[in-house]
């Protein structure tokens, strides 16, 4: 019986990360992110928060959070008042980019368990494909030889979860953009 216990406890632990963080893009059909649908006003997208604002301004309110044991910022953008995109930004900053690489093959996964199989999938690789070939795709990416990039089209919403070398410092970005239709 304590055998059957610790295996039941076990599994709950494993399997809890990738539901909660199922749950956190969209909360059941009648939502598009987390707790809200497009076109919510910043005033009911705060209601429906139940987390501290991190940062804001007319056309953005930024949360920080944690989605499937890994830290993140949930960023709203308004355009005419009105909510139309989300996204998720990745804050996790590892020194291993095989790190990087394999919280994207996760990500991948658990939004493909949430809305299906994705319609594109795209490992863009920049720069000469010599020096590409050398490399392992995670340190590809992490140099800013490949982009990975994986889409979904749904009824109400695109979903872009995208990671690639950062521009603006030595790290990887990391984000899952939801924008509205």
């Amino acid at each position: 019986m304590r055998n059957l216990t610790k295996k039941i406890i076990l599994f709950l632990f494993l399997i809890y990360p990738t539901t909660a963080f199922a749950e956190d893009f969209a909360s059941g059909s009648k939502f598009d992110f987390r707790k809200t649908t497009w076109g919510m006003t910043q005033a009911q997208v705060k209601k429906s928060e139940e987390i501290s604002i991190h940062d804001s301004s007319d056309k953005k309110l930024i949360y920080q959070t944690v989605i499937s044991q890994k830290d993140a910022n949930a960023e709203y953008n308004f355009s005419n008042g009105k909510l139309t995109q989300a996204t998720y930004i990745i804050n996790e900053g590892y020194y291993d980019p095989a790190k990087n690489y394999d919280d994207f093959i996760m990500f991948d996964e658990v939004l493909t368990k949430k809305y299906g199989k994705p319609s594109s999938t795209e490992k863009k690789g920049v720069g000469t494909e010599s020096i590409r070939k050398s490399l392992s795709e995670p340190v590809a990416m992490s140099l800013g030889y490949l982009i990975l990039t994986t889409t979904w089209d749904l009824k109400r919403s695109s979903i872009v979860h995208v990671v690639k070398k950062s521009v603006t410092n030595a790290g990887v970005e990391h984000s899952i953009i939801f924008t509205a239709k």
